[in-house]
């Protein structure tokens, strides 16, 4: 398959408060060893669970372009904001790839038929595929088939079968997938994305010209960080496994590009491309946050083709708790709710840009500016029902450029007629953005 030529460049790898002479600086490559000492670029380290193992705190970790490296990566908290722990990429060529897929060995032995046209794989048995041996994790998001998404899951637990082409269900541990023939002979390039999440940064850390793809739950995934730094990075092919499996309904499946979960601090996401993700981009979500999420940026980015592109809630927030100078600025957001997430997804009404979930907090301190959304498949705004109604006076959304059919409304919500304050909001909105007709 075809890899996405994503951030092909030079690094730099220059840090505020350390000189790269004072840093403490280790190499991975694929041609590496993880017996060596990674001091070098002739003696670099292997594998991403050695980096995240040894890479000191407060070191510089690089990554050599044009490598795929499998697996998720940990970066250790830095000492301070003035001295990180970093993550960069050196040498030549299209940006390192931290990827998460399983790829099943192309021998039609791998494969075992345990029905009419249903085929079977251990996911647990490295011996069976390459790629992605980090986890034994069978909860799969989405197959991606000669470069193709199908994302049409069985549920398990109401014992339900695949019945078309690269349909699958699995047990948590056993793919299952409907093929007319061996999956092994029907496609030349199968990847499974199983639930991983494939970067955990700590606090005080910085990730630049990294590629993130291919895994059923979330790139990034954070819980209230302090001092966290993301540029020139991609997160791509994201999304689609259960969530918190439910024996009566099957579960809720999910997937974000960079998540901020319960609260975060001095947070900036810029110049990072985001792409085929089964929820939302970037998101700052959470039941009774640790803190308040505060300034928090998302700035010059391109998102396409996710379901959602940025996204908020709070639920049980202490009093003075919420979201205070944050901001969606200067981002380029096309086809939204045109992806292969919308497509397999069961709900179909929050095919948004901006996704309100719930507000259980007064404080709601967030600028949405400056952005280019184009040809979204629903209205600018989402409100879920049992969450918020009226969009907060602090919650400015001015100066922003929507093209697509003149219908388009400003905000929708699941039911019920909008309130008189919740119709002149809008129509503020209305005045204050550029809504172009296509």
């Amino acid at each position: 398959m075809k890899r996405m030529g994503l951030f092909v460049g030079v690094a730099m790898i220059a840090a505020a408060g350390l000189s790269d002479v004072q840093r403490q600086v280790r190499y991975l490559s694929t041609e590496g060893d993880d017996a060596n000492d990674g001091l070098t670029e002739r003696t670099p380290w292997r594998t991403l669970h050695k980096m995240s193992e040894a890479l000191p705190q407060s070191g510089l970790g690089l990554l050599r372009r044009g490598d795929v490296f499998y697996g998720q990566l940990t970066i250790p908290a830095g000492l301070s904001p003035s001295s990180p722990t970093t993550i960069d990429a050196y040498g030549t060529g299209p940006s390192p790839e931290v990827c998460g897929y399983k790829i099943p060995k192309r021998d039609p032995g791998v494969w075992k038929q345990v029905g009419d046209k249903l085929w079977q794989i251990d996911l647990a048995d490295h011996s069976l595929f390459d790629g992605n041996h980090e986890t034994a994790d069978g909860n799969v998001g989405f197959l991606l088939v000669d470069g193709r998404f199908f994302g049409e899951k069985s549920s398990y637990k109401k014992k339900q079968t695949p019945s078309k082409q690269w349909g699958f269900g699995d047990d948590y541990r056993h793919l299952t997938v409907w093929s007319e023939a061996n999956p092994a002979v029907a496609a030349k390039d199968i990847r499974i994305a199983v639930k991983m999440h494939l970067l955990n940064p700590g606090s005080n850390t910085e990730v630049r010209n990294v590629v993130f793809r291919g895994t059923g739950s979330h790139g990034l995934s954070v819980t209230d960080p302090s001092h966290v730094r993301v540029s020139g990075c991609g997160f791509v092919e994201i999304g689609g496994s259960y969530l918190e499996p439910k024996p009566e309904w099957g579960g809720t499946r999910y997937g974000n590009g960079v998540q901020l979960w319960r609260g975060g601090s001095d947070v900036v996401v810029t110049n990072c491309a985001f792409a085929d993700i089964y929820d939302v981009a970037f998101t700052m979500q959470g039941p009774k946050p640790l803190r308040s999420w505060e300034d928090v940026h998302v700035v010059d980015c391109a998102i396409t083709n996710c379901t959602q592109c940025f996204e908020v809630w709070a639920k049980e927030c202490s009093p003075g708790v919420g979201f205070r100078n944050c901001s969606f600025k200067r981002n380029r957001c096309i086809g939204t709710g045109q992806g292969w997430g919308y497509d397999v997804r069961p709900n179909k009404v929050c095919a948004s840009p901006i996704l309100m979930f719930m507000m259980d907090t007064e404080m709601c301190d967030i600028q949405i500016e400056g952005n280019y959304f184009e040809n979204s498949r629903g209205s600018l705004v989402h409100k879920n029902p049992g969450g918020i109604l009226q969009l907060p006076d602090t919650f400015v959304i001015k100066g922003n450029t929507i093209v697509g059919p003149t219908d388009r409304r400003v905000a929708n919500r699941m039911w019920g007629k909008k309130t008189e304050a919740e119709n002149a909001r809008e129509a503020e909105i209305r005045k204050t953005n550029d809504f172009v007709e296509r």
